[in-house]
């Protein structure tokens, strides 16, 4: 089953309102001055960037997802929350937790 950009959006929205998420979040003082964001967006990425299947630019707060990985739901909801465990990692500026 196929899903949309605003499925994801909505998804991800869900999920960093779980309990236990504001809880990671609140549990160390949020990098205010790396990203304003504590929402990402979720967009499409553009054609030329098709090398890689997803991409996140945490400064901006951004979740990049080529089309075709919208064609299944679990997967697109697989790479959401990878992508949105890297975000959280980000805005609370856990250093020890290296991106792949």
């Amino acid at each position: 089953m196929a899903t949309t950009i605003k499925t994801m959006q909505r998804y991800a929205d869900e999920v960093m309102g779980y309990s236990r998420v504001q809880e990671y979040v609140g549990s160390a003082a949020v990098n205010h001055y790396r990203t304003a964001r504590t929402q990402p967006r979720v967009v499409l990425m553009p054609e030329k960037h098709w090398k890689a299947s997803y991409g996140a630019d945490h400064c901006a707060g951004v979740i990049r997802v080529q089309p075709w990985l919208l064609a299944d739901v679990h997967e697109a909801r697989a790479l959401m929350r990878h992508e949105l465990a890297h975000f959280l990692n980000y805005i609370r500026g856990d250093a020890r937790k290296k991106p792949h």
